[in-house]
């Protein structure tokens, strides 16, 4: 970002590196807090015309607020006694307006962006750099609305008053011969977060499929974007490397990759070649949703357009996912969409459990009740991977392994002292609305997602049979492979499906794009969990029908009664 200062509806970036106020007065006396005031005024003319008119006093857009500017300056350096301003005719009103300016202002998203050199400044500088200027607007903040609410406060609160955190960012060489264009985008090397965070996306809903194309999307993006708009974000999904490039108007979404995905070191990707690349937000949008397999290069590449409908996390989540199983099914890794828990039980036991279904069968949500119902039998309960896994064959064994070192999970389908339990953690979406509002949180490291993992059950997650409780074992390959492969599911509203639909393996992700080779690997996959004598069936979670979590509490004790024998 080549900018001092970017404002874009709900976000706010500061390049500290060009632009860091030393005190209160810089802050004030800055085009930045000019161009913040320029916003404050066409909210106020929006959303509260009685107080605009009591704060637009010059008729005049830019005259007003050059005055309002000075008139702060003023305030913070003055006795408010001594000072002679038409802001000051109401002094209630006064302190109102500039509350809500600073209401405002955090209602953003606001980031800092620390750029460096390689190796240049030790790692905690720009944590540091970033704490100095959320305690110069804070203190702003304090010293002006004391004076005008003419009392000091009784009750003080620290609040995130300049930023909700910070980027340390770095060019980065890697091994592709695109060099000369990509290694002007700019990789971050270290992030800060002061969670728990609230973020707002235009969408809270992702539609359709991803589907192959022919076209190279990297020469595409290379032609049709400039350089200094993105950020990547490099991690490892699973045991695959991806640079996540999102474009600067993106980032609300990019930043919930923190607590997805495994941020990885400069040693792991420098002078090196990625096993994935992401475009998000992009202009083109003839490539909407596309995926490219680059075989000279041996990359799968993926882009999602920059459209208002794509502002949603969930497009960038399952576009990486998506990718990462494309890779794996060509190594002959079985891509599966579910839960796996390791659940260690009090009287010494464990047990590896794998929960398959496509969006809103319950799969979390079971493991959530497991975790109510079981406080007495259980002594935890440690996620291997929530939403997205592989099955691999090892020796004459079938075991498992993950992706994310986070849930991306429905705030609906949490129990409430689940949602609170590591607030401060957490990375919330949308959490105002009704329908959809989700949380990112982590739930286990790299190092643990990344094993090979035994496998002891797999259940596939009944989400819209009635009248039926429990858990059912299948013991015959034919009937276990119709039950996985058609994967019924009734649609709560996480996607543009309506009532019972079928999706290949409850896997829109990858699986049904290679329909066949996944096939062959489900055949031999799931006949060796028989040959193994691995209980395979599924739970009847009816987690569409049924609100009130009856069902999925009694098909959860009779889940656990089972676990315990």
């Amino acid at each position: 970002m080549k900018d001092k200062f970017f404002i874009n509806n709900d976000l706010v970036l500061i390049n500290y590196t060009k632009l860091f106020p030393q005190n209160e007065i810089s802050v004030l006396n800055s085009k930045y807090f000019l161009n913040i005031l320029q916003e404050f005024y066409k909210y106020l003319k929006n959303n509260n015309l009685y107080l605009f008119k009591q704060f637009d006093v010059y008729n005049s857009k830019n005259k007003t607020v050059k005055k309002y500017q000075e008139f702060l300056i003023e305030v913070f350096v003055k006795d408010i006694n001594y000072i002679n301003s038409i802001f000051l005719k109401k002094i209630e009103t006064s302190s109102h307006i500039f509350e809500l300016l600073y209401d405002f202002y955090r209602s953003k998203l606001r980031l800092g962006i620390y750029y460096s050199v390689k190796d240049a400044v030790i790692r905690s500088n720009f944590i540091d750099v970033d704490t100095k200027f959320n305690d110069i607007v804070l203190s702003l903040y304090r010293t002006i609305g004391q004076k005008l609410q003419e009392h000091n406060n009784l009750v003080y609160r620290q609040l995130n008053a300049g930023t909700n955190g910070c980027l340390q960012v770095s060019k980065v060489k890697w091994n592709t011969k695109h060099i000369d264009f990509f290694k002007n985008i700019n990789f971050i090397t270290s992030l800060m977060l002061r969670t728990p965070l609230f973020l707002k996306t235009k969408s809270n809903k992702r539609t359709g499929k991803f589907k192959e194309t022919q076209d190279n999307l990297l020469e595409l993006f290379k032609n049709n974007e400039n350089s200094n708009d993105w950020i990547c974000y490099p991690c490892f999904v699973g045991n695959n490397l991806a640079f996540i490039y999102f474009h600067k108007e993106f980032i609300i979404d990019g930043i919930g990759l923190a607590n997805l995905f495994e941020l990885a070191k400069v040693d792991d990707y420098e002078d090196r070649k990625p096993n994935l690349i992401v475009f998000y937000g992009v202009q083109d949008s003839n490539h909407d949703g596309n995926f490219y397999y680059d075989l000279e290069n041996d990359i799968y590449i993926g882009q999602v357009s920059n459209k208002p409908n794509n502002d949603y996390f969930g497009y960038i989540k399952k576009m990486t996912l998506t990718l990462h199983n494309l890779s794996n099914i060509k190594q002959k890794k079985l891509p599966v969409h579910g839960s796996m828990v390791n659940i260690i039980l009090k009287n010494g036991k464990q047990k590896n459990v794998v929960f398959v279904g496509d969006s809103g069968t319950g799969k979390s949500e079971t493991i959530e009740m497991l975790t109510y119902v079981g406080k007495k039998y259980i002594q935890s309960i440690n996620v291997i991977f929530d939403d997205m896994g592989s099955f691999e064959v090892v020796g004459n064994n079938i075991k498992a392994s993950g992706t994310e070192i986070g849930a991306f999970l429905r705030l609906d389908d949490l129990e409430k002292e689940s949602i609170y339990k590591d607030v401060d953690r957490n990375i919330f979406f949308n959490a105002e609305q009704s329908l959809n509002a989700r949380l990112v949180n982590p739930v286990n490291t790299y190092k643990e997602i990344k094993k090979l993992h035994k496998i002891d059950m797999v259940l596939y997650a009944n989400n819209y049979e009635k009248n039926k409780v429990g858990i059912r074992r299948l013991k015959e390959k034919e009937q276990v492979l119709d039950l996985f492969i058609n994967a019924k599911r009734m649609a709560i509203g996480t996607t543009n499906e309506i009532g019972i639909s079928t999706t290949f393996f409850a896997n829109p992700f990858g699986c049904v794009q290679k329909e066949d080779e996944c096939r062959k690997l489900l055949d031999y996959q799931f006949g060796l969990l028989l040959e193994n004598n691995i209980y395979i069936g599924e739970i009847y979670t009816l987690l569409a029908l049924d609100k009130s979590n009856t069902t999925l509490k009694k098909s959860s004790i009779e889940l656990l009664k089972l676990l315990c024998k």
